[in-house]
């Protein structure tokens, strides 16, 4: 369908990856992941023709169509909405108009709407219309915007008055109208409330063509890809199944490769020894040669690159707040003529982790910002606890680091006076090591400027964390790393995100934001209230929860393990360690005499076929030779057998040498 063929495309001097295979196949769903900066973005462009790689090819059918997503989109063009997306289909809209001015000349001229004339040209338009999508384009569109959060009224709105969040959608809506036959998206649920993405999710598992996404949103990558492809400097792997079978297959390989280096390395040390030890004996000279051309075949075996290493976050130790962290009594809040809360009340206890939920405008980001302090209310209380300490995160801060400074000059100068010691260990949390604490803010990518970011918020001591959408432009190893650290945090949290995955794993209590400003908090995490919302058995749900509350005595019962001081051996310990050692020698020479005799007759064979390999290499070179034409195919015939003959030894050679190891192994461990 679409043939990916050794692509490759560096900038500049870094390469971002090379020999690129892969085919794209109906009715299959790619999870495309990497690390940030490994060009999926890049490959996604290549893909649908907005830029060249730099070498192989792309062949696709030249009717294919293929719609592609990025992850910010400039224009979506003009007008209302269900205009804009209806008028983005090829042909539709001139089809339609065409139909309607052949309904008005039959209208106005009866005589030409009953002719052959008339009725022809009316059929003609009618089956361009019908070819182009027809009235059932109109109802999908419809059906597409309202998954995607547009109410009916919001049909008609103007798309460019709209947030840059909403016109992702039309862009998104556009896409999945047109149905092309090779979909590509960038980061889809980046603009996508809960409600959503269900949606959408539900759309692209019965999606008719190919999708390929790029996404962070492990619940995403879980559920709707049929196959996963990791993208690396040297190629791509594909792996079948969702994120978590990705990361068993990936381990897995992984495992098999370290297996194999070892088992290579082995066989060279093991052949170098003799090499090394019998090479300048003249007995011997033959077999050290044969052991020589021995490890010259031995293939290397490459083991894979882990993923970045992150040697793990921790929040500095913050001061401890009152027991009631923040208190909002009858709080009203507008912006202009929006009215967004009426008469919120909420506590946020100490060692909350709340997440905020619910639909795009809801106000979950002006909550967090009445919490943090940034914005004036126009009514109630908003009451701090004692001792607190706020940290308020958002994407914006981004654009406040200092180009001009350094990875680690930008963090420190963010850190306490007692916090300055962690800096190094911090960044080194958050990937940053090496030469890449030294790199200026200018050249750094999103992902690491968020990270820098992220890096001066734990450098600042809070107690208390109010994080609007922490993990965008974070990939996802940094995400897992921040989801460790959150936590273990001892303090407070409220967040605000669109990662599911990351809900889950940090948040104890949810916060549901409906609109017109009417907030529940619900106890549990975020499967646990998916439940409830989907109206779920009561005594299911406490299963969920863990029972409820668990009283957990103070006090826990501790191991002690008595660790004996070692010293020297008594001289009969050290004579009876002998004589076990000479026992298992003795065990091992029996066990192993009848693969060692094999192993020095392969050892012979192999020299035997190896130097009349060298012999006949001597005779090729006589021109002569080739003046017998019958002598030469004969000699061409043992030649291949020969070389047959050594490949087959060696792989026998090296089955012999690894059950030897193997029984040595097992009788040297016995203890």
């Amino acid at each position: 369908m679409l043939q990916l063929q050794g692509l490759a495309k560096q900038y500049g001097p870094q390469l971002l990856f090379e020999n690129v295979h892969w085919q794209i196949l109906p009715r299959r769903r790619y999870g495309l992941v990497g690390p940030n900066g490994a060009g999926k973005t890049t490959l996604l462009r290549i893909l649908c023709g907005e830029i060249q790689a730099d070498a192989g090819a792309v062949q696709r059918p030249k009717a294919m169509r293929i719609g592609y997503l990025p992850q910010d989109v400039e224009d979506v063009g003009t007008g209302p909405v269900l205009r804009a997306v209806l008028d983005s289909v090829p042909g539709w809209r001139a089809a339609k108009d065409r139909v309607a001015q052949v309904h008005e000349r039959m209208a106005s001229d009866h005589a030409w709407a009953g002719s052959d004339e008339g009725l022809q040209a009316l059929d003609k338009a009618m089956v361009a219309f019908d070819q182009a999508g027809g009235d059932d384009l109109e109802v999908r569109a419809q059906t597409v915007l309202g998954g995607l959060g547009f109410l009916r009224e919001d049909l008609g709105a103007e798309v460019t008055r709209m947030s840059g969040g909403w016109r992702m959608r039309v862009a998104l809506a556009k896409l999945l109208v047109q149905a092309p036959e090779v979909l590509l998206l960038d980061e889809p649920t980046n603009h996508l409330d809960l409600e959503s993405l269900a949606w959408f999710e539900e759309f692209l598992e019965d999606y008719a063509g190919a999708v390929v996404a790029v996404s962070h949103d492990r619940y995403f990558l879980n559920r709707i890809p049929t196959h996963i492809v990791e993208l690396r400097k040297k190629g791509v792997e594909l792996y079948v199944g969702g994120y978590e079978a990705f990361l068993e297959g990936r381990q897995e390989r992984l495992d098999q490769q370290v297996a194999a280096k070892a088992k290579v390395d082995r066989q060279r040390a093991h052949l170098q020894a003799f090499v090394d030890r019998f090479r300048a004996k003249a007995s011997k000279a033959k077999q050290a040669q044969s052991r020589l051309k021995m490890l010259q075949r031995l293939e290397n075996v490459e083991v894979d690159a882990a993923g970045p290493q992150h040697i793990g976050l921790r929040f500095v130790e913050a001061s401890r707040t009152a027991k009631e962290v923040l208190r909002l009594e009858h709080v009203r809040k507008s912006w202009g003529k929006n009215v967004v809360y009426t008469d919120c009340s909420l506590t946020i206890w100490r060692g909350d982790k709340v997440a905020l939920v619910g639909p795009n405008g809801a106000g979950k980001s002006t909550l967090l910002k009445i919490l943090a302090g940034v914005t004036d209310t126009q009514g109630g209380v908003v009451q701090l606890g004692g001792g607190v300490v706020r940290e308020h995160y958002t994407q914006h801060q981004l654009e406040t680091l200092d180009p001009a400074r350094s990875v680690y000059e930008e963090a420190r100068a963010a850190a306490l006076d007692r916090t300055v010691p962690t800096v190094r260990s911090v960044l080194g949390g958050l990937g940053f090591s090496g030469q890449t604490v030294d790199k200026r803010i200018a050249v750094l990518s999103g992902g690491e400027k968020a990270r820098v970011a992220l890096a001066r918020l734990v450098l600042r001591a809070p107690n208390v964390l109010l994080l609007d959408e922490p993990t965008n432009h974070l990939d996802l190893t940094t995400r897992e790393v921040l989801e460790n650290a959150l936590a273990e945090f001892a303090g407070t949290v409220v967040l605000v995100s669109h990662d599911r995955y990351f809900i889950n794993a940090v948040a104890t209590r949810i916060l549901e934001v409906e609109p017109g400003g009417k907030t529940t908090l619900h106890d549990g995490d975020y499967d646990a209230w998916l439940y409830r919302k989907a109206g779920g058995d009561p005594a299911e749900l406490e299963r969920l929860l863990g029972g409820g509350v668990v009283e957990r005595t103070a006090g826990q019962a501790q191991m002690h393990v008595e660790i004996a001081e070692s010293g020297q051996a008594s001289r009969a310990d050290d004579r009876q360690r002998k004589r076990d050692e000479a026992e298992r020698r003795q065990e091992i020479a029996r066990r192993t005499k009848d693969l060692r005799k094999r192993l020095a007759d392969t050892e012979a064979e192999i020299t035997r076929a190896e130097a009349r390999l060298t012999e006949i290499g001597h005779l090729q070179a006589d021109p002569g030779l080739y003046s017998d034409g019958e002598r030469v195919r004969a000699m061409l015939i043992e030649q291949a057998e020969l070389k047959r003959k050594v490949d087959e030894a060696m792989g026998l050679w090296e089955d012999l040498s690894l059950r030897i190891e193997g029984i040595e192994e097992a009788v040297m461990g016995v203890a």
